[in-house]
C-alpha cells in the first residue's frame, strides 16, 4: 500500500506528501537533469511543471487561525457524531471503527477520553501550522 498523497502529477513527474509526513513535499521527476553533492542536490524542475505545482495549495492552515472554543466545538461535534454513526452502522463495521482512531482514539473509548485526545491532536496542529507560518514569513522578510 502506497503512503504517497499525490498534489499534482503528469508524466515525468509526481508531487507530493507522505501520509504520516506533513512537514515535507516530495517531487519526483524522470529523465530531469541534477547534480548533487554530500550537501546539496540541484534539480532542474522544467517551468511546465512549476506552472502545475503552483496551481495547488500548499500546506493546510485552516487551523492558524482557529480559537480554543472554535476547536473545543468542533471536537465535541465529530467525536459525538462518530459515536452516533458508530451506534448505527452495519456495513464494513471494522473499517468504520478504525476511522478517526488517529485522532480521536477508539470509538469504543469513553467519550471523554476521545474528546481530550482530539483536543490535544488539534491544539498539536494548531502550533505546528503556527510554527510554519512563523517560519514563511521569517523566509519571506529575508527575501527583501
Amino acid at each position: 500500500m502506497s503512503t504517497k498523497s499525490s498534489i499534482a502529477c503528469g508524466p515525468n513527474f509526481h508531487f507530493y506528501h507522505e501520509a504520516f509526513e506533513q512537514d515535507d513535499v516530495y517531487l519526483e521527476l524522470e529523465q530531469a537533469f541534477f547534480e548533487a553533492s554530500p550537501d546539496k542536490i540541484t534539480v532542474a524542475i522544467p517551468v511546465v511543471v512549476w506552472e502545475v505545482i503552483r496551481q495547488y495549495a500548499g500546506a493546510d492552515l485552516s487551523w492558524v487561525a482557529k480559537s480554543d472554543e472554535e476547536i473545543q466545538q468542533w471536537v465535541e461535534h465529530e467525536v459525538g457524531e462518530r459515536i452516533a454513526l458508530s451506534q448505527t452502522a452495519t456495513a464494513n463495521r471494522a473499517f468504520f471503527r478504525m476511522c478517526g482512531d488517529l485522532t480521536f482514539g477508539s470509538v469504543d473509548d469513553p467519550r471523554e477520553m476521545q474528546l481530550e485526545r482530539g483536543l490535544a491532536h488539534c491544539f498539536e496542529m494548531r502550533e505546528k501550522q503556527r510554527q510554519l507560518i512563523a517560519q514563511v514569513n521569517e523566509l519571506m522578510s529575508n527575501q527583501r
